[in-house]
């Protein structure tokens, strides 16, 4: 597998585009050095998506959202970083419920950026699979895919293989979860997506919850040490593969 480098520097966040990549990169300390450096040549809304990623990792969601919203307003309705405020937004609303207010936001006009279409598209496969939407979720998912694994961008496909992952527990294909949940995380791991990775075992700590009687889903393997598939324990996993966001 090509690895490339780990997303933007934190010297580097100058537009929402750089953020967007290196949400799924930062770590607790290196948000608070994207904070204190750059400012002020930091686009407005490229820090108004920073400070969203630092709510959302001191477990202040909710504002984040309010951050985003007031982003999203001042954005223009057809430009890119508007965009990608959306789909960040989107993907708060959907984990905390609020599924109309989702399906409202995406459902406005918008242009996706090339680069990080795919998974624009499986963000919105998972909030079809969410609403109940199975075959539209599956479709869109096959096309997200699709596109993503033809592009040399790893962190955009283990997003898409996060996300599209959500969507298959969402609608209830807990085995094709399971299959993309095991390949973000070969894909992620090189790229020290920290906080993808996590939320790609929360994908695996839910399956288990899900397990038949017989433990077949429980002990499905999801991570890897040392090039050595493994079975998941949420309790004690795996030391190589244990990721979790710091608060």
């Amino acid at each position: 597998m090509q690895v490339s480098s780990p997303g933007p520097r934190v010297d580097d966040l100058n537009r929402v585009s750089d953020v967007y990549d290196f949400g799924l990169v930062a770590t607790a300390s290196s948000l608070r050095r994207a904070l204190a450096s750059g400012q002020s040549k930091r686009a407005p809304l490229a820090d108004i998506a920073l400070r969203s990623f630092a709510s959302t990792f001191g477990s202040d969601t909710q504002g984040a959202i309010s951050l985003l919203r007031r982003g999203i307003a001042k954005a223009a309705p057809d430009g890119e970083d508007g965009a990608y405020l959306r789909d960040i937004l989107a993907s708060l609303l959907i984990s905390t419920g609020e599924l109309d207010a989702a399906k409202q936001l995406l459902g406005e006009p918008t242009v996706a950026p090339a680069r990080h279409a795919p998974a624009f598209v499986a963000g919105r496969a998972v909030l079809e699979a969410a609403t109940g939407e199975r075959l539209r979720s599956r479709a869109l998912s096959k096309s997200a895919l699709s596109s993503a694994r033809g592009m040399d961008s790893p962190l955009t496909l283990g997003r898409v293989l996060q996300r599209c992952a959500v969507a298959c527990y969402y609608r209830g294909d807990y085995h094709d979860a399971r299959e993309l949940a095991l390949e973000a995380l070969h894909v992620l791991d090189p790229q020290a997506a920290y906080p993808l990775s996590s939320s790609t075992h929360s994908i695996a700590a839910a399956l288990a919850r899900e397990s038949s009687q017989d433990g077949t889903l429980a002990a499905v393997p999801l991570c890897t040490d040392a090039g050595t598939r493994r079975p998941y324990r949420p309790r004690r996993p795996p030391k190589a593969c244990a990721r979790r966001l710091l608060s």
